[in-house]
């Protein structure tokens, strides 16, 4: 395994996250994200990191949010998780996962939830053996 670090997402990384996406299913535009970069990094809510190899390839990014709700304590989601296929099974996941849960807990959160598509079984594998628990199934609506 390659060794890895792991750090706060740059605009320089914009094109390997453009990549990313792609591989989880989400295609977007590079000039899109960079904007959506910028304003998540604005916002101080979210926070977004990427683990790179020592010569600066992105191989995987993680974004968590911290949310205040009414009905519950303090809390974070993990709003996107994606490795490289070709890094997959060797820790990348794990590591961002940890800095995104040492996130919350800075930002003073009780709890961290992930939502994961039912058809994405190596996640609904990853996830339980992390620690996460399924507590709930929705139905998923939405309006334009």
């Amino acid at each position: 395994m390659e060794p890895f670090s792991v750090r706060s997402a740059r605009l320089g990384d914009v094109e390997r996250l453009v990549g990313l996406c792609g591989q989880l299913g989400y295609p977007v535009a590079a000039e899109t994200l960079s904007q959506r970069l910028e304003a998540i990094g604005e916002s101080g809510a979210h926070a977004v990191y990427v683990a790179s190899v020592p010569d600066g390839q992105v191989i995987g990014w993680v974004q968590v949010c911290a949310r205040t709700q009414i009905l519950v304590d303090r809390l974070a989601d993990i709003e996107v998780l994606v490795v490289d296929q070709q890094h997959r099974r060797r820790g990348v996941g794990q590591r961002l996962v940890a800095k995104a849960e040492d996130w919350a807990r800075v930002q003073g959160c009780e709890s961290i939830r992930v939502r994961s598509y039912v058809l994405r079984l190596a996640a609904n594998e990853f996830y339980p053996a992390l620690g996460y628990e399924n507590f709930m199934t929705w139905q998923v609506y939405r309006k334009a």
